[in-house]
C-alpha cells in the first residue's frame, strides 16, 4: 500500500475511533465501528453477496479523498427473466 492508503488507515482505524470516542464519552461505540468496518467483506466478495442477493452491480468506486473514502455501489434489481 502507498503513503495515502496507510495514512487514511490510520486516520479511519486509530484516529476516529479514539476522538470520537473521546467526544461523545462513548469509546466503546467507536471501538465497534472500527471493528465492524474492518469485518466488511472486500470488493470481490460484497459484489458477489449482492448478485446473490438478487441485484445487478452497475458501478463500484472509491469516494475521496484521495479515492481512499467509502465504496459506493450502484446496483438495482436483476430483471425477472419471466418478464423479458
Amino acid at each position: 500500500p502507498g503513503i495515502v492508503s496507510t495514512l487514511s488507515a490510520l486516520f479511519v482505524h486509530r484516529f476516529v475511533p479514539l476522538v470520537g470516542g473521546l467526544v461523545s464519552g462513548r469509546p466503546r461505540e467507536y471501538k465497534y465501528l472500527e471493528q465492524s468496518m474492518s469485518a466488511f467483506p472486500d470488493v470481490a466478495k460484497f459484489k458477489e453477496m449482492l448478485e446473490q442477493a438478487g441485484l445487478e452491480v452497475l458501478d463500484h468506486r472509491r469516494l475521496e479523498p484521495f479515492k481512499q473514502g467509502p465504496h459506493l455501489y450502484i446496483a438495482r434489481r436483476k430483471p425477472n427473466k419471466s418478464n423479458i
